[in-house]
């Protein structure tokens, strides 16, 4: 692996302050598979899963769910991206959502054993990913505390809250269609543009297409207390 990569892939939240050797010896092993998907091609469904952790190296990819004949997009997966780590350690096979590559995109596959031999040399690869674990239950919570807020506003604040601190910042990419943001937020479209034009005019986002910008988080935050 090239120096620039192994340098990308050292900002992931996993591998931040692991000894970089140790780092190169696991990238390197026999055990992590690189490959290829072609645009459009599925990386991961609940039938085609692999207890791994995974890395986009190049390429885009969407993370989708899928249910009653319906597709939400939940995130999109820009290299170098992680991806697979809440899929670990679980006594159930299968996988809950759909990872489709956007573009042809290339991934590297860390199998589960591989990760728990080097977090047993390296304890730092362990304290990361019990902290990513922390961190996702924080944000399920919200999610479920959002969802259960009557206002469309409160919503939607919290909503674009949980976006940004995806997207590490304060400008919000839309990751789907007003459509498909009105189902994840059991709106309707009506309501959620109102919500739009609410938070604008209170002054805590502007708004150019998809691109959203948030002007007040703390604003934002008291909508969802």
């Amino acid at each position: 692996m090239d120096t620039k990569t192994m340098e990308r892939i050292r900002t992931l939240f996993l591998f931040r302050d692991v000894r970089e050797e140790l780092l190169a010896e696991m990238l390197s092993d026999p055990r992590a598979e690189a490959a290829g998907f072609a645009a459009g091609e599925i990386i991961y469904d609940e039938s085609n899963y692999r207890k791994s952790l995974g890395i986009v190296l190049s390429g885009r990819a969407e993370v989708q769910a899928v249910g009653a004949g319906h597709t939400v997009v939940l995130n999109r997966l820009d290299s170098p991206c992680l991806f697979g780590a809440a899929g670990l350690f679980q006594e159930e096979d299968g996988y809950v959502t759909r990872i489709i590559a956007l573009s042809d995109a290339k991934i590297l596959f860390i199998p589960q054993d591989l990760l728990t031999d080097f977090m047993r040399r390296d304890f730092k690869l362990a304290e990361n990913y019990l902290a990513f674990l922390s961190q996702r239950i924080r944000f399920l919570n919200r999610k479920i505390s959002g969802f259960t807020q009557s206002g469309a506003e409160a919503k939607l604040a919290r909503y674009l809250l949980d976006i940004a601190s995806g997207q590490g910042g304060d400008i919000v990419r839309l990751p789907a269609s007003i459509k498909h943001i009105s189902s994840v937020l059991n709106l309707g479209r009506a309501s959620l543009y109102r919500a739009l034009l609410a938070l604008s005019d209170f002054g805590y986002i502007s708004r150019e297409g998809k691109t959203i910008r948030l002007l007040s988080p703390p604003g934002l935050k008291s909508l969802c207390q």
